[in-house]
């Protein structure tokens, strides 16, 4: 049998979640040893009564006492068949009268030495005919068996297989090698371990770490932040395992296997979702759901906002972006914002969607738009489960447009709107000089020394829906988040170790946080 892959993910996988792979190999054992046998033959040992007692209750028989002692390994076990057992000896039972049968009394006895001095963990104990046959249930080579008795009656101990020890493969590992292809297709190494199967055989890998890394190699999913490009994802990868079987020193290979390609995308779903493929987590009937961890949009005019989409279909033809507008009037109007020529399985689309990015600001100056719908068409499939934005047209004097990375690895942005609380943190050095002449009160005595300092504004998002607050956490927790200044996107830390929410009382809620600027001003002390 040698190696065989008993557990796989599925054919399309997030890389952020485990990616688990269990391996099973036949080699863990080189020679599988054999069992210690022996038996203690009661034939010769009647057990008969030496006395009959009547009892108005019935009649009693009285038997012979003896005993024998056996050593198994280290251990000394004391057996006897006395009436005032001592209580450093095991007993094990008499006969109950003489229409028992010898058969009958040894399964008796059977029964009360596995239960001595924890026989029963070490052996498996039968009946056959007058004898009780002993087989060890692990092949130690350690176990040896002796047996003592000053009377001359005792059972006889027959050994039939002394016991040899089970043996492993020496050095045996499982050299497991992950593989991916780069942009032009080129097969990459991008990981290895030598894993050490259990005594069943098997072993275990989960790679999304270092497979998510690989991903992010040529850099994330961030869209062009001041151009309009409708543009495709590049951190998608297929790949495959190459496992060897390893052992001996130095070690020699004994077989090896190629696993089936799979296909992984960056990003990843809450623990509880794990459960959740990513093909039944995007999928609606015939339909792929946007990268979004939130189906609640609500935006400004002029906010810029871009959306996601992964084909886990087959190869597809003049994919249309098709955007339907409502203005305030009721009126609708459709319009093509952008046709993808081809997109490949397995492709991801960065679209574009904001108002002035796809001009529909301009098209009915005249009218105010309040809502808008996003949908994917190829010919007359739709391809993508459509997403409506609603449309704040209120006078925003603090507003401020914020993006990150969701979770599942697409960028999307949201906009704050409460008031906002600038400060400047400085961080310095301090000294005191001291005046070796006169005092000189205009010289001063202490001075600062390599003095930073870092911008972070208080921000206020302004009362939301719930789910617009829950979204919030994804921004909260993503590792790259930027925000908009003067017509620029600047990178930016949560200085904030906790987040305030607000309730207004009418279903709305609010949070605050900090943010920090990702640069320090700084001033060096030059000596």
């Amino acid at each position: 049998m040698a190696i065989q892959i008993t557990r796989q993910p599925e054919n399309i996988t997030w890389s952020r979640n485990p990616i688990l792979f269990e391996f099973s190999t036949d080699q863990v054992v080189q020679d599988p040893g054999r069992p210690l046998l022996f038996s203690l033959d009661f034939t010769a040992l009647e057990n008969e009564y030496i006395e009959i007692i009547q009892t108005p209750s019935g009649t009693s028989y009285v038997y012979a006492d003896w005993e024998f002692n056996i050593s198994i390994k280290d251990s000394t076990l004391y057996i006897s068949c006395e009436y005032g057992t001592p209580v450093d000896k095991y007993k094990i039972p008499h006969r109950i009268s003489p229409a028992e049968t010898k058969s009958e009394w040894l399964s008796r006895v059977r029964l009360a030495l596995l239960g001595a001095y924890n026989l029963g963990s070490l052996f498996n104990i039968v009946v056959t005919n007058q004898t009780l046959v002993f087989t060890s249930k692990n092949n130690d080579s350690s176990l040896t068996v002796s047996l003592a008795s000053d009377d001359v009656v005792h059972p006889i101990l027959s050994i039939t297989q002394t016991a040899v020890d089970i043996s492993y493969t020496p050095n045996l590992k499982l050299f497991v090698e992950l593989f991916s292809f780069d942009l032009e297709d080129n097969e990459l190494s991008v990981v290895s371990a030598a894993l050490a199967p259990d005594l069943s055989g098997k072993a275990s890998w989960d790679f999304s770490k270092p497979l998510s890394s690989f991903l992010l190699e040529t850099g994330t999913d961030r869209p062009s932040l001041y151009d309009v490009e409708f543009e495709k994802g590049k951190v998608i990868r297929s790949y495959f395992l190459q496992v060897t079987e390893l052992y001996g020193e130095p070690q020699l290979a004994r077989g090896s296997m190629r696993s089936q390609s799979f296909v992984t995308i960056y990003g990843g779903l809450p623990k509880n979702l794990l459960g959740t493929s990513l093909v039944n987590f995007l999928s609606v009937e015939n339909r792929i759901n946007f990268l979004t961890t939130s189906r609640v949009k609500r935006v400004t005019l002029d906010q810029p906002q871009w959306l996601s989409w992964f084909n886990i279909t087959d190869d597809l033809e003049d994919v249309k972006v098709n955007v339907e507008l409502k203005y305030n009037d009721g009126s609708y109007y459709s319009f093509i914002a952008h046709t993808y020529e081809s997109v490949e399985k397995f492709e991801k689309l960065i679209v574009p969607v904001g108002l002035d990015q796809i001009g529909a600001n301009d098209l009915y100056p005249e009218l105010t738009v309040v809502s808008y719908e996003i949908k994917l068409y190829s010919g007359i499939n739709m391809l993508s489960e459509p997403i409506t934005y609603q449309v704040d047209n209120k006078y925003l004097p603090y507003k401020r447009f914020f993006l990150f990375q969701n979770s599942l690895g697409s960028y999307e942005t949201f906009y704050t709107y409460g008031k906002k609380t600038n400060t400047l943190d400085f961080d310095k050095d301090s000294a005191r000089v001291i005046q070796v002449r006169d005092f000189v009160l205009e010289n001063g005595e202490n001075i600062d020394l390599d003095i930073t300092a870092q911008e972070k504004e208080k921000i206020n998002t302004g009362f939301k829906s719930k789910s617009e607050i829950k979204a919030m956490r994804d921004f909260y927790m993503s590792k790259e988040k930027l925000t908009y200044v003067d017509g620029l996107w600047w990178p930016i830390n949560l200085s904030s170790s906790s987040v305030n929410e607000f309730e207004d009382g009418n279903g709305l809620f609010a949070q605050s946080f900090e943010i920090s600027g990702q640069h320090l001003q700084e001033m060096f002390y030059e000596n």
